[in-house]
């Protein structure tokens, strides 16, 4: 299902997002992944992500591919630091990744830009930032980033706080980002961009860990952008 994959032994749900999410031989599926803390969500999404990356830059294709969002600067620079550490391998040298957020990290990642012009430069593959920056394309000073972009995943971390008016705000802002970079269609507002979730959270009745389609009655941001 990758061709770029770790040598653990992933555990089931792990197996199942790597089904959905993986772009090897088709399109990814927009998923929902809905496990405890601790338990390897984000290892659910990021290998496909990075699978994908790396095909894609071995086809010389270049500009920003997939887009991870944190409710958090926190987060996201935690994540910065992780993801640094898996393309230091060598399998994933020509992949790239910045990290940008509203604030400067105060410290460099290994493998990982973080000066916005550097970015503006030369694209990353992989953009790890928090939801309010989601305008970026629309920041006349920002638009470089862009250029070229082929975005196929947008991943929401800790997806249940996208509720209320700011699961709506968030809606929109997705469905702008979609059109910003030529991805939306009229009955897709997301397009070719493959959704994907993750909560500790949000969990089925009866279910411990889970990878599935996403339930449109799960949050605002899931009510108001529909896939399909």
């Amino acid at each position: 299902m990758l061709e770029w994959r770790p040598s653990f032994t992933p555990w089931r749900h792990q197996t199942k997002a790597w089904e959905r999410l993986s772009t090897y031989k088709g399109a990814a599926e927009p998923t929902l992944v809905t496990t405890g803390t601790g338990s390897g969500k984000t290892e659910s999404f990021l290998f496909p992500v990075l699978d994908h990356c790396r095909r894609q830059k071995a086809r010389g294709r270049s500009g920003v591919k997939a887009m991870l969002l944190y409710p958090m600067n926190a987060l996201a620079t935690d994540q910065a630091r992780r993801i640094g550490d898996y393309l230091a391998q060598p399998e994933l040298a020509q992949v790239t990744a910045g990290l940008c957020i509203n604030d400067s990290p105060n410290a460099d990642f290994r493998r990982v830009m973080t000066r916005r012009k550097e970015m503006r430069q030369s694209s990353p593959d992989l953009l790890i930032t928090n939801y309010k920056m989601l305008d970026l394309p629309q920041r006349g000073e920002d638009r470089p980033l862009w250029e070229g972009a082929d975005l196929a995943y947008v991943v929401l971390d800790e997806f249940h706080i996208y509720d209320g008016v700011q699961g709506t705000d968030v809606a929109m802002l997705l469905r702008r980002l979609a059109a910003a970079v030529g991805a939306s269609k009229p009955d897709r507002p997301l397009g070719s961009i493959c959704p994907v979730a993750t909560s500790a959270t949000l969990a089925r009745t009866g279910a411990t860990s889970a990878a599935s389609s996403p339930s449109p009655s799960r949050c605002s941001a899931c009510r108001s952008v529909r896939t399909r």
